[in-house]
């Protein structure tokens, strides 16, 4: 491992506020930099055996056991499942209040503000959903017909990216629907605004990013309103080494009263979420 990122993840393992966050982190951390799945399925073989209740969800639990046999002998299990139950809402960890604004960075589809509301019994003051890609776009404005009749009208769905500056940034959009991102070059490309300039996101309470790469800029344009409000954020930390030793140090440097947590949500090597809460929030 290279001895930058190596003392650079010791310390961020450090910010963690339990042993499963510490787990999750060093499996992403190890296999970010090797790129060897044992470092996965050693993680995911001492979750199954040392801290299942760490695994929120049943239906992930029972594939957790399936591929029990292929976890132990560190191969890639034959089936991807994924929390999407739990995934950004870790129970014991997020508790979502009443008059809530939720700040959803790549909604890809919706369902995962369609799941705020649901955890939040359509309590919620306000939804704000960034999605740049056109088609999922589209089909997060079909998808609004899900929201409760009376509540749709607090859901403002922006066909713009998330990031640390307002402007225009290249984008490669893929063929398989929510891996479009946000690139160095690009013949194509899209508006970007920064969470801390839209006036929608003001009163954010709970910021929920995952934008496949970029996920330490979409918080440097949210710097403001962090310092401001103190949402509970729930962020992906998994897509590459620089953001899995630098988001978690960012965080708490910005606010040291954020307590920072780990877990993962799949059968794979992808989504691991990073949780910053603040006591009393």
């Amino acid at each position: 491992m290279n001895s930058t990122f190596a003392q650079k993840a010791n310390i961020c393992s450090e910010l963690l506020e339990d042993a499963t966050s510490r787990i999750v982190y060093f499996g992403q951390v190890n296999y970010n930099m090797t790129g060897e799945y044992q470092h996965i399925a050693k993680m995911l073989r001492t979750l199954l055996a040392e801290h299942p209740d760490s695994i929120s969800s049943q239906r992930l639990r029972a594939a957790f056991d399936a591929c029990a046999g292929d976890i132990n002998q560190m191969r890639p299990v034959k089936k991807f499942v994924v929390d999407h139950d739990s995934m950004f809402f870790e129970p014991g960890i997020i508790e979502t209040g009443k008059n809530e604004v939720f700040v959803d960075c790549g909604a890809m589809d919706m369902s995962t503000s369609l799941e705020f509301a649901y955890h939040s019994g359509d309590t919620y003051k306000g939804i704000v959903a960034f999605e740049p890609d056109p088609l999922c776009y589209e089909i997060c404005e079909d998808n609004r017909l899900f929201f409760s009749k009376d509540k749709r009208d607090s859901v403002t769905i922006l066909n713009v990216g998330v990031h640390n500056i307002n402007g225009m940034l290249p984008f490669h959009h893929t063929a398989e629907i929510g891996n479009s991102h946000i690139v160095d070059k690009s013949s194509e490309s899209i508006p970007v605004r920064k969470i801390d300039d839209v006036p929608e996101c003001a009163d954010a309470t709970f910021l929920k990013i995952h934008t496949e790469g970029t996920e330490l800029d979409v918080l440097a344009g949210a710097e403001k309103t962090i310092l401001k409000n103190r949402p509970k954020i729930a962020v992906s930390c998994y897509h590459n080494i620089t953001e899995l030793v630098e988001i978690p140090a960012y965080l708490k440097k910005l606010c040291p009263d954020y307590r920072l947590f780990m877990r993962h949500y799949s059968t794979g090597t992808t989504e691991s979420v990073l949780y910053a809460v603040c006591p009393g929030r």
